[in-house]
């Protein structure tokens, strides 16, 4: 078993990317930063940048750093919704899915009202301005989620809870080794063991915000877990995952496959949910495919 807590407050690449944002734009304490032993390291109003990693990296500190410190502006409703609004104007798939004028309104609804409490709206102002490839990927997966979490009786809290879910469900990778983000590199055995905790430290960094409803909490838990029991980190299977844990691992794969490298998109997502139909929900693989136009995107590859 992966003793995920030690992984998790290895402060190292959490705090380098800190440190890296504050390069590129101000990041600033909104608090005192002490370590465990009282000891102050920083007074409330310092600016964080690569000066400051040595400094930081010498000490453990009293409380997350994410809870004492900020960069304005920040991500937010408005940064969400017109980053989602770009997938849907650029990216055909994502333009199927808000075809109808009520459902476009409904998604672009649920991804602007995602609840960022401070420090997760900071961890998310990391994404975007250090991975904005990563940060896409979860616009991505949130309009997917919250697209077949809205069936004709759905309340507007469930989608609201899918789209939240889907946001949020790889903050933990922001605190990993970057390499885990890329796909070409090899990974060693423990690098390996890092990125399974992923899902996990995702949910340890959630569960400080009661913002949060536990469902979301346990779908964001299970993203990578499959029906047929051969996920991860817990290795569930069948009835084990939760109705959501289901949406979002669907929403997973199906981003997961529209990353700017990507040829071929719709093809390839065709092929993979029909060649591994034992992972996925029926039924929800049955909506996805109604959208996918693999053979037009076929073509397309063939003209590039």
């Amino acid at each position: 078993m992966v003793d995920t807590e030690e992984i998790y407050t290895e402060p190292d690449h959490f705090t380098r990317a800190i440190t890296e944002l504050g390069n590129k734009r101000p990041v600033v304490t909104t608090s005192a930063i002490f370590n465990e032993n009282g000891v102050k390291i920083a007074e409330k109003g310092v600016a964080i940048n690569s000066g400051m990693y040595e400094r930081l990296m010498q000490h453990k500190l009293s409380q997350p750093i994410e809870n004492s410190v900020s960069s304005v502006p920040t991500v937010n409703g408005e940064i969400l919704k017109q980053t989602a609004e770009d997938l849907i104007r650029n990216t055909p798939f994502f333009g199927r899915l808000a075809r109808e004028p009520g459902m476009r309104s409904a998604l672009l609804d649920a991804v602007a009202r995602v609840p960022l409490p401070a420090p997760i709206a900071f961890q998310a102002t990391l994404s975007y301005e250090l991975r904005r490839e990563s940060f896409v990927h979860s616009v991505q997966a949130a309009l997917i989620a919250a697209w077949l979490a809205t069936t004709h009786t759905s309340l507007r809290f469930d989608v609201g809870m899918a789209a939240t879910a889907a946001l949020l469900h790889d903050l933990g990778m922001l605190h990993l080794d970057p390499i885990l983000m890329q796909p070409e590199k090899s990974l060693s055995r423990a690098q390996r063991r890092q990125l399974y905790t992923h899902p996990l430290i995702s949910t340890v960094l959630l569960k400080r915000h009661h913002e949060y409803p536990k469902e979301v909490i346990r779908a964001v838990e299970e993203h990578h877990e499959y029906l047929n029991g051969s996920g991860y980190p817990r290795n569930l299977a069948g009835d084990s995952i939760s109705p959501l844990g289901r949406i979002l691992g669907v929403a997973e794969v199906v981003s997961a496959m529209f990353g700017s490298d990507r040829v071929a998109p719709e093809m390839r997502l065709s092929v993979l949910l029909r060649m591994n139909k034992h992972r996925y929900d029926a039924a929800l693989v049955d909506r996805i495919m109604q959208l996918l136009r693999p053979e037009q995107d076929a073509v397309e590859a063939m003209e590039l």
